[in-house]
């Protein structure tokens, strides 16, 4: 099938190829490396030499995983009917718990979530393949392909999830593939045929013989990293948003879970008007008016005492509703407050 390119090829080139601003490897860097890779004799030799050059990013919460097995990804959701699930060699991306307190795996399941470690690299938007020197990169950009409309799916599920679908032929996803001599990269995405049916596209965008000199292997290393950097950018971004809206709807819903006034009942007794919490009605009595038996409350708040049927224990008929939260008073004021009424009432 015909795979086409990405309106927005252009900006992801000219992001791969731009110059960085870390120290470049020296010639001395270039030949360990070319030794590495000139004489490995399997794959595995291979990807400790590549993994070597990439950028190891010291951020909390963003990772590299190495042949995990997509166990938790959803079948038969079009591109992966029949097929095992992918095992890319490395993904980059976000661990699970960065994404808190988004419930990822409750929203968007294993598309977005497809590992079961215990930090699971979620909506990951890098992967590479890994052959031998001499090995098939053919079969390699296919299992690349794979891997890509993986995590191509998985944004879309986030995006459409948000009502926010990418642009159509819009690429936001990458891979690369490498025997040690070459390194290739890609970019992925999803669009609609004529017929309706959606189509995973894969095409490449760079692809340098890091053997052939010093230069060539400065030039591939850089756009490998250009190619890191891009899909980081991309993964948070998408993390960003997906924890704006949360949190919006989040608001949206408690606003909405806020009772108004008059779901309360009142009801007037000659003892004061109640509040019914729950199910037992209560009263509010002003601090000033309180039994005996009550202590007295320092600071500005008010009593709620239980509602009673025996108008020997009502609070006093007068309390105002409006004034149920008293000015502040202490023990001491009110002993003295009550010892000058005494004195008051025998004179």
């Amino acid at each position: 099938m015909q795979s086409n390119e990405p309106d927005n090829f252009s900006e992801i080139y000219n992001h791969l190829n731009r110059l960085r601003e870390s120290v470049s490897p020296d010639v001395a860097d270039y030949k360990e490396y070319l030794y590495d890779a000139v004489t490995a004799d399997n794959e595995d030799t291979v990807k400790q030499a590549v993994l070597a050059q990439i950028k190891k990013y010291k951020i909390e919460g963003y990772r590299s995983a190495y042949n995990q097995q997509f166990i938790e990804y959803p079948s038969k959701v079009g591109f992966n009917n029949g097929l095992s699930t992918p095992k890319p060699d490395l993904i980059q991306g976000i661990s699970l718990q960065a994404f808190e307190p988004y419930p990822v795996k409750d929203q968007l399941d294993g598309s977005a979530v497809p590992t079961s470690s215990l930090f699971p690299i979620t909506l990951a938007h890098i992967a590479g393949e890994f052959k031998r020197p001499g090995g098939d990169l053919i079969q390699a950009q296919g299992q690349a392909a794979y891997d890509g409309a993986s995590l191509v799916y998985g944004r879309s599920m986030a995006r459409e999830s948000m009502g926010r679908a990418d642009p159509p032929g819009s690429a936001h996803v990458g891979s690369f593939i490498s025997d040690g001599i070459h390194i290739t990269t890609f970019v992925h995405y999803a669009a609609k045929n004529p017929l309706g049916k959606v189509v995973y596209h894969q095409w490449p965008v760079t692809d340098t013989n890091i053997q052939l000199s010093h230069q060539s292997f400065k030039t591939g290393r850089r756009q490998l990293r250009n190619l890191q950097d891009w899909a980081r950018e991309n993964s948070y971004l998408l993390k960003e948003d997906l924890l704006d809206q949360y949190k919006l709807s989040q608001a949206q819903s408690n606003e909405q879970s806020i009772p108004e006034e008059n779901e309360y009942s009142a009801h007037g007794n000659g003892a004061g008007s109640s509040v019914v919490v729950g199910s037992e009605p209560y009263i509010l009595v002003e601090n000033s008016t309180q039994p005996e038996s009550l202590p007295v409350l320092e600071a500005e708040t008010f009593y709620i005492t239980p509602q009673s049927s025996d108008p020997a224990h009502s609070p006093p008929p007068h309390v105002d509703m409006a004034k149920n939260i008293p000015k502040q008073r202490n023990t001491r004021s009110s002993a003295r407050l009550s010892e000058r009424r005494n004195r008051e009432g025998r004179n």
